[in-house]
């Protein structure tokens, strides 16, 4: 006679208990608590997702955002119609992000156009020297500069230096900085100056950084030798964007809305395991 084999019951994942009333306090606390987390979660993942979308992409200030800059413009003859182009966005750059600037324009005598801690928005008034008025390609046309009869001679970078550290000096200006636009053609005759004015600029913790408007390579050689590589910003063609030098890194280009947001939706998920795996008495 054959034996009928008698299905097994389904095992019970829970404990009888008789004490449920007890219990109904601790199930309450813990859905309202599951519930807060829920929505905090939920804000700071629209939060996170609002900010991603505004931030953009982003990159290191051409100026340390947490200092008062100069911008030292090279206006001599040896800077082309050619170059007018990346001196554009090296100043678009600058205009950008609302920053506390100076400006000093030289050529073989320097002239301070801006006081240390104007608005940024005030460079933009030279934009319209550096953008064509008219030709193409190689016949390219500029609006007339301002300063082609009384200043347009050889180039001096160390009187443009020169004029900026005073500058911040007569300002009382504590944490400096200073942006060097220039093709770097500066003589022979003016080297040992210049090196001086460098190693003034360090002894007085003032941060040089320079933007190379298409300099021969001797020339950058030269320079890199003396406010070193990781200072020289890095360009490629007229119209690229000019971007912070590699070697001062991206402090203050950091998204940190961003971060903080990340960080808070963090810890809700390490709270939200930590709470909810339980009944909270």
């Amino acid at each position: 006679m054959a034996v009928r084999a008698e299905p097994l019951l389904p095992r019970r994942r829970w404990i009888p208990s008789t004490a449920l009333p007890r219990l109904r306090g601790a199930a309450r606390r813990t859905t309202a608590l599951r519930i807060a987390l829920a929505l905090a979660l939920v804000a700071a993942l629209a939060a996170a997702f609002v900010v991603a979308r505004g931030e953009g992409t982003r990159h290191a200030p051409l100026l340390p955002t947490d200092t008062v800059g100069i911008v030292v413009l090279d206006l001599s003859a040896s800077i082309s119609a050619q170059s007018y182009l990346r001196v554009e966005k090296a100043i678009q750059g600058l205009t950008s992000n609302e920053q506390k600037v100076g400006l000093v324009v030289f050529s073989d005598t320097a002239y301070e156009m801006l006081p240390p801690g104007s608005p940024s928005r005030e460079l933009r008034r030279l934009l319209r020297l550096f953008k064509p008025i008219g030709g193409s390609g190689g016949d390219v046309v500029f609006p007339a500069n301002p300063w082609a009869d009384d200043f347009r001679a050889g180039t001096r970078i160390s009187a443009g230096l020169r004029a900026a550290r005073e500058s911040l000096a007569r300002e009382g200006v504590k944490k400096g900085s200073i942006l060097l636009v220039s093709d770097l053609d500066s003589p022979a005759t003016d080297v040992a100056r210049l090196g001086a004015e460098v190693d003034d600029l360090r002894r007085l913790g003032i941060d040089l950084r320079v933007v190379p408007i298409f300099p021969i390579k001797e020339k950058q050689a030269l320079f890199e030798s003396l406010v070193g590589r990781g200072r020289i910003a890095k360009t490629t063609t007229a119209n690229a964007p000019v971007r912070a030098p590699e070697g001062v890194g991206v402090r203050g280009a950091l998204p940190w809305t961003f971060v903080l947001i990340a960080l808070a939706l963090t810890a809700l998920l390490a709270v939200n395991e930590r709470l909810n795996a339980r009944l909270l008495r």
